[in-house]
């Protein structure tokens, strides 16, 4: 996660160094989970092509959620930098409206997003076994808010951290078990996971990087939010 944050840092910085006139701005980023066991905010700043990037994160930054007339804090974390972290996973429910909040050095940004509705997968349950050659198709319940309803379909290796690429769907159903790419691997357990985007996160999708955490363009970053669920499978030849 660390690495991930710092090298979409970076690409801020390097895509706003178009001249010698650098100005250096915050950078948020924060994408909402209600599955997820915390919810993270990260606090950096732009940095310009000549600086040496050691370590990257902001401290002293407060970082708030707002849910109607709710207001939840998040703490610094205790061991990296710029990272700030809520554990009330009942607090962060799907279909709900979150405001994010950063106030650093006498400045406040603020951003919104909203978590999509849940679904389900609903064709195959933990530990099916498929054929790389089977018809089977995929097949889940419909997110009433997914921004312009598309899902991404995830394969990971089970107990790896790293998943080869994914498929986008336009509807609630992908035929992806024969196509062997997605599956280097046979004989093996996959986690399947099939995720919506709100608006937000779905520019993320699309590839558009260098996006404004405020409307008023006074801060980088991200506030977007997904829902996702995942079925584990055995993948044989």
């Amino acid at each position: 996660m660390k690495k991930l944050i710092l090298i979409f840092t970076i690409f801020l910085a390097c895509s706003e160094n178009s001249s010698q006139n650098f100005t250096s701005k915050l950078n948020i980023y924060c994408i909402l989970d209600p599955k997820a066991r915390f919810q993270l905010v990260v606090v950096d700043r732009t940095y310009s092509e000549e600086e040496a990037v050691l370590d990257s994160g902001l401290t002293g930054a407060t970082v708030k959620m707002i849910k109607n007339n709710d207001t939840l804090l998040f703490h610094p974390s205790d061991t990296t930098n710029g990272f700030y972290e809520n554990t009330d996973t009942s607090w962060f429910t799907a279909g709900e409206t979150y405001t994010l909040t950063v106030e650093y050095e006498g400045e406040k940004y603020t951003s919104t997003s909203c978590i999509p509705d849940s679904f389900h997968i609903l064709s195959h349950k933990d530990y099916d076994t498929v054929s790389l050659s089977s018809p089977e198709t995929l097949i889940w319940s419909l997110s009433r808010n997914a921004y312009k309803q598309t899902y991404a379909i995830m394969p990971w290796i089970m107990n790896d951290t790293i998943f080869n690429f994914n498929l986008v769907s336009l509807d609630t159903f992908a035929s992806i078990f024969n196509y062997a790419p997605l599956f280097p691997i046979t004989d093996t357990c996959y986690i399947v996971k099939v995720e919506c985007a709100d608006s937000n996160l779905y520019q993320l999708w699309r590839g558009r990087y260098n996006t404004y955490f405020t409307s008023d363009s006074s801060a980088y970053g991200l506030f977007g939010a997904r829902y996702q669920d995942s079925v584990i499978i055995y993948i044989k030849e």
